[in-house]
């Protein structure tokens, strides 16, 4: 419907009242419209009813337009009619407002609906890239293990083409970007970990060898502290075995003079003993007997010859313990000593 705004503005001029009729006549318009339109449910959820919603307002935004543009063009030669115009227009363009609104609001939520699943999608398709990338970024540095299920994780990966649509293919090669780099990852954290563990071994040998060694340096050194702990004891002991075959051969250096004393004493006592018996031969019998003082000093003599006499018997068996070569002709001197002893005591 084509409002005539000219023949109004015209008429407009020359008088009011044709502007009663105007209103009038697009009054009857917008009431055709209303009972055209105004009893029909809008349902935009097919093709065809979101068609419909369009072309309604396709065919009332004219109208609606055209109210406005009249309300306008009207008010400015006719500033007296301007506020009929408002007035009576403006409710009309309302009226329009009114029926078209429904339409409208169901086809946009049509495109509403389209519109957050569209941003729904582009959101999924941009996670799926996202995770491709942290995938590659979490496999930087980690050991093969944990990139090995990486790899596993991200093959399962299904790049639908009905979510992905126009970006299937560059989800694809990206896919295959990171599949071929996480492998490259994995050959380097498989061959690092070679060489660790060649590195490791290699440390451990050393370190046994090491220990091995410092053991050993540790044993020789014991080792060392023992055999010179054997060398000072056995230079001790052979200092005491000398400090006592000087001590031993002092003694028998001592007894040997002792004994050449002995003998000595004991010849001369035998010799004044024989002088002694030769002349109580000779001597008359009343003089036979010694006076007393005689008597004491042989008892005290015979007493100092048995002491004597057991010094030299022990001096004899000490020779013969120790095998010299005269323990013999020493034995046997002190034997006839014993036995002469024996018999001038008798």
């Amino acid at each position: 419907m084509q409002a005539n705004t000219e023949k109004t503005e015209i008429a407009l001029q020359q008088a009011s009242t044709e502007i009663s009729e105007f209103v009038a006549n697009a009054e009857s318009e917008v009431a055709a419209i209303e009972e055209q339109y105004g009893s029909v449910v809008p349902d935009a959820s097919s093709k065809d009813g979101y068609n419909y919603c369009k072309s309604v307002r396709r065919d009332l935004m004219p109208i609606k337009s055209g109210l406005e543009d009249a309300r306008k063009k009207l008010k400015a030669p006719i500033l007296a009619a301007g506020k009929l115009v408002d007035s009576n227009l403006k409710p009309l363009a309302d009226r329009i407002e009114t029926v078209m609104t429904p339409f409208v609001d169901a086809y946009r939520e049509v495109d509403a609906e389209k519109k957050r699943k569209e941003e729904a999608r582009q959101a999924q398709i941009q996670n799926a890239f996202d995770s491709m990338t942290s995938t590659l970024e979490t496999a930087i540095g980690s050991t093969s293990t944990v990139i090995e299920g990486l790899i596993d994780e991200l093959a399962d990966h299904d790049f639908n083409p009905e979510i992905f649509q126009e970006r299937t293919n560059e989800a694809v090669s990206k896919h295959a970007e990171i599949m071929d780099k996480l492998s490259g990852l994995l050959t380097q954290a498989i061959a690092m970990e070679e060489q660790q563990r060649r590195q490791e071994e290699l440390e451990a040998r050393e370190r046994a060898i090491r220990e091995k060694e410092e053991a050993e340096e540790r044993r020789q050194a014991a080792e060392k502290q023992r055999l010179e702990r054997e060398q000072i004891a056995k230079e001790a002991a052979e200092k005491a075995r000398v400090e006592a075959e000087e001590k031993y051969k002092r003694q028998l250096a001592e007894q040997e003079e002792k004994h050449k004393q002995y003998v000595a004493a004991t010849n001369q006592i035998a010799q004044e003993s024989a002088q002694r018996e030769q002349a109580q031969e000779v001597q008359p019998e009343q003089e036979a007997q010694p006076k007393a003082e005689v008597v004491q000093e042989q008892r005290v003599t015979r007493q100092f010859s048995i002491m004597e006499l057991n010094a030299m018997d022990n001096l004899a068996a000490m020779v013969e313990e120790k095998n010299k070569p005269w323990a013999k002709e020493l034995r046997e001197f002190v034997e006839a000593v014993k036995a002469n002893n024996l018999r001038k005591a008798a």
